[in-house]
């Protein structure tokens, strides 16, 4: 075992090999920190101080059928620019996380051919560990779409109970939901058409309610539901 195999094998980067321990049937790796600059968290100046270490344990990407885990002392600072004390943040993992970015990513791989609890039983996690990387997964990847792509757009206004509508903008090419409304008419939309505007998008064409697709010869034409 090395600090090389560690970054090349399970992407640990900043850290250095310690020792290899075997307990209950698992592997743990353990590291120490290596020769990086200190950061503040916060605003990433260099002028922090030392204060102490936190030891946490990260779940990595099983070896075979055996779980294999990362012991980190992790490093915590005080920063002389902005007052707060905070652990440093980890180049191999995300801040709060229990399990390392390469093992989320092996567990998103796993679920696209098996079942949530078929992949939580192979990894040894619970159910809701894997919905949760699921769920992480799809807010970062959909939840600020690139509307400078846009071409074809569909807009409905769906009914949520208690008298509620929400008007539903989607990308026809993808099938992706771009921006929901609160509210039914031209109004919901005009945070929508804002950012729309900046990105400079040009909008071939418009379906209002499903129904047929109109021709847009700019944004703003289609932002009152009018296109020509």
């Amino acid at each position: 075992m090395s600090t090389s195999f560690l970054h090349h094998a399970f992407g640990i980067r900043g850290y250095e090999y310690a020792h290899t321990r075997y307990k209950h049937g698992q592997t743990i790796f353990r590291v120490e920190a290596g020769k990086f600059r200190l950061r503040c968290p916060q605003c990433q100046s260099c002028q922090v101080t030392k204060k102490g270490h936190v030891l946490r344990l990260f779940r990595m990407e099983p070896i075979g059928m055996r779980p294999s885990f990362l012991e980190v002392p992790i490093q915590r600072v005080a920063c002389v620019k902005c007052g707060i004390i905070r652990q440093v943040k980890l180049p191999f993992a995300d801040a709060m996380a229990r399990h390392t970015r390469r093992f989320e990513r092996y567990a998103l791989g796993l679920s696209r051919l098996m079942t949530i609890g078929d992949a939580a039983n192979h990894l040894g996690v619970c159910w809701d560990t894997i919905k949760e990387i699921q769920e992480k997964y799809l807010k970062k990847r959909f939840d600020k779409p690139k509307l400078g792509k846009l071409k074809w757009l569909e807009i409905d206004e769906i009914y949520v109970g208690e008298k509620r509508f929400l008007t539903v903008v989607m990308d026809l090419k993808s099938g992706a939901v771009v921006f929901v409304g609160d509210g039914k008419g031209s109004d919901a939309l005009d945070p929508f058409w804002k950012d729309l505007r900046q990105t400079k998008a040009k909008i071939q064409a418009v379906a209002i309610h499903g129904a047929c697709i109109y021709p847009c010869r700019s944004v703003e034409s289609s932002r009152s539901y009018h296109c020509v």
